[in-house]
């Protein structure tokens, strides 16, 4: 496909250039000639007359959009294809300080052109302390950062595809691995929240907004202020006594306002801290409370207010909270989730089964900017760009009143260059028909599978005597398939079937060892030790550097540290596998105390239901 644009806008001539590179296209006059007509209608429409192309819009960003529709409809000779913006404003939201791993410039890149080609307008990029901030070297030491200069780069490259790039900060809360340093320890309440009323707090926000709010074009910005759950009750109850948090808000929000004024900025921030200081259960998602006039006015004119949700299945839910949430302002956004948290893969069906009605009732209520949220919680060890196939339904509900799969998965591919259902795969590694159906219950089986110790098996007796081998083994050779056939994503499917291989073993190992234990089968017993446990440790080595090739092609390098120390427990733990194994089988002990305590159920109900992080799943003791 050749493509030759008469009168694209100069702005976005080199996000272009990049553009039509990922996609193989080429660029100059031959096949198809663009001329964009500007219009102030709603609808966009591409008009297709032979090999000229027009383009009738009221955002010249939709022209990235545009081209991957042409691609799917290039056959045709002539055509009208229309569609309505249902979403003044759809963006993605990215995680890099919970899950220490930060996107490097070339994977923020290349997930910049794919959410341009999806018809995104918006990208953050969440950083609690990860990033640079000048007289506060402190700030983001040791972590996974931005610079200034990476800022402003990805600003550049943004504006070039039509994408609008805000910062996303926090000014209150969620600043652990920050406030424990000793510069910040003396402004902190608790151990994740600064102190309100602290002059040198306000003095730290002022050089962390006015600084980073330099490096983008945008005159919004994200200040946080999310789940500052012990507000008031630390440092802060010493020195002043107790005061309610919702004055402690109202008062704290007033001066971070007074901030993004001076610097003439749009703030918005988390709406879940409003619901809290409000509700007797202290919930964010309490139906009950219910806002005055008074409380409407402790907003401030210029703040926005995120209200996020990733957990509600039905759309009268999600309308009870637009609706509370409309008590306290008018200026409301939705943001959504595509979930990969607590995973090796993703967990598609719940983005579907969450977000398909979250989006159906923004609509309704009259939301005009959403966005999708991709978490990273507990260290990330999956790939962000698992959660492709959720920012495709997101792109989709924006142009559409109910997009189907069909839909999802004729754009994926036109926006991605793979196909949908191989990313959607990425979800099997959680959700095992015979087990735990579509896996609704977002639980963590890859984690529970690969990091849990083989010999004291916390989670064997919620894994249910269940043997996943042909489960993986399938998975194995579907990943090894999509290795060889998307040469864009080669080292991520390299990554997953090697993981993929490791479970297909150990998911069901320690299992087996106890039961041959339990019946004194010595002869199962050395099979494992003297061939099975020694593969195993071999293949999880291989996995490791695996992973770890996919690691540095996408993140910055520091915060693997966290998974070497993870692989390096998990290598370990089998070495000492076979040692003990070796110690009973010899004699030199009568029994091994490991595979004598029983197996009970973590959750009670013998069944691996939720989230669950790394230090729950490979020991009982404190790590």
């Amino acid at each position: 496909m050749r493509i030759y644009f008469d009168n694209l806008d100069e702005k976005y001539l080199s996000g272009m250039k990049h553009f039509l590179a990922y996609h193989g296209i080429e660029s100059g006059r031959g096949e198809l000639s663009v001329h964009i007509r500007k219009t102030d209608e709603n609808i966009y429409r591409i008009l297709k007359n032979g090999n000229n192309v027009t383009l009738e819009v009221n955002d010249l960003g939709y022209v990235f959009r545009a081209v991957t529709i042409l691609k799917e409809k290039i056959a045709e000779e002539n055509f009208c294809f229309e569609e309505k913006r249902y979403f003044k404003t759809c963006g993605a939201m990215f995680d890099g300080s919970q899950s220490n791993s930060i996107m490097n410039i070339q994977s923020c890149k290349k997930m910049l052109i794919i959410l341009a080609g999806m018809g995104f307008n918006m990208m953050m990029l969440y950083c609690e302390d990860c990033y640079t901030i000048d007289g506060e070297p402190y700030w983001g030491n040791m972590r996974p950062r931005y610079s200034k200069e990476d800022f402003r780069e990805l600003d550049d490259f943004a504006y070039s595809l039509g994408i609008e790039m805000i910062p996303c900060i926090q000014t209150l809360g969620h600043l652990t691995q920050a406030i424990k340093k000793y510069p910040y320890k003396e402004i902190a309440d608790t151990d994740s929240v600064l102190m309100v009323g602290c002059e040198k707090v306000y003095e730290l926000i002022d050089k962390l907004i006015s600084q980073v709010s330099l490096c983008f074009r945008s005159r919004r910005i994200h200040v946080g202020l999310d789940e500052a759950w012990d507000l008031g009750l630390g440092n802060y109850l010493k020195n002043n006594g107790y005061k309610p948090q919702s004055e402690l808000m109202t008062q704290h929000v007033k001066k971070v306002c007074e901030i993004t004024d001076k610097y003439h900025l749009k703030p918005m921030m988390w709406s879940d801290m409003f619901f809290r200081a409000k509700s007797k259960t202290r919930d964010y998602y309490d139906y009950s409370v219910n806002f005055s006039a008074e409380d409407r006015v402790s907003v401030p004119d210029n703040m926005s207010l995120v209200y996020w949700d990733y957990y509600h299945f039905d759309t009268e839910e999600y309308d009870k909270m637009l609706n509370i949430h409309k008590k306290l302002s008018d200026k409301i956004i939705f943001a959504g989730c595509a979930r990969s948290t607590f995973t090796f893969g993703s967990h598609h069906d719940k983005t579907l089964a969450t977000m398909n009605p979250a989006l159906s009732v923004c609509k309704k209520e009259g939301v005009s900017e959403v966005i999708a949220t991709v978490w990273g919680d507990d260290q990330r060890e999956s790939s962000t760009f698992a959660i492709l196939p959720g920012l495709q339904l997101f792109a989709e509900h924006m142009y559409s009143l109910e997009p189907d799969e069909e839909t999802l998965s004729r754009r994926f591919k036109s926006c991605v260059n793979a196909d949908y259902a191989a990313f959607c795969d990425i979800s099997l590694f959680d959700c095992i028909p015979e087990y735990n159906g579509k896996n609704l219950n977002n639980s963590s089986v890859s984690r529970v599978c690969m990091w849990q110790d083989i010999l004291l098996g916390l989670f064997d007796k919620d894994l249910r005597n269940t043997d996943f081998s042909q489960h993986y083994e399938k998975l194995t050779e579907k990943m090894a398939n999509y290795s060889k056939k998307y040469v864009e994503f080669k080292t991520l499917f390299e990554f997953y079937a090697q993981l993929a291989k490791v479970l297909k073993v150990k998911a069901y190992l320690g299992i087996r060892i106890t039961a041959a234990y339990k019946n004194n089968n010595r002869e199962e017993l050395k099979l494992i030790r003297d061939e099975v446990l020694p593969k195993l440790q071999n293949d999880i080595k291989k996995l490791r550097e695996a992973h770890r090739k996919y690691y540095f092609e996408e993140y910055k390098p520091i915060g693997w540290e966290i998974l070497d120390i993870r692989y390096g427990g998990a290598i370990m733990r089998v070495d000492t596998a076979i040692f003990r194994l070796e110690s009973y089988l010899s004699g030199k002990c009568d029994k091994l105390d490991e595979l004598e305590e029983e197996r009970l159920s973590m959750s009670g109900c013998d069944e691996v239901k939720e989230a669950l992080t790394y230090r729950t799943i490979c020991s009982a003791s404190s790590l």
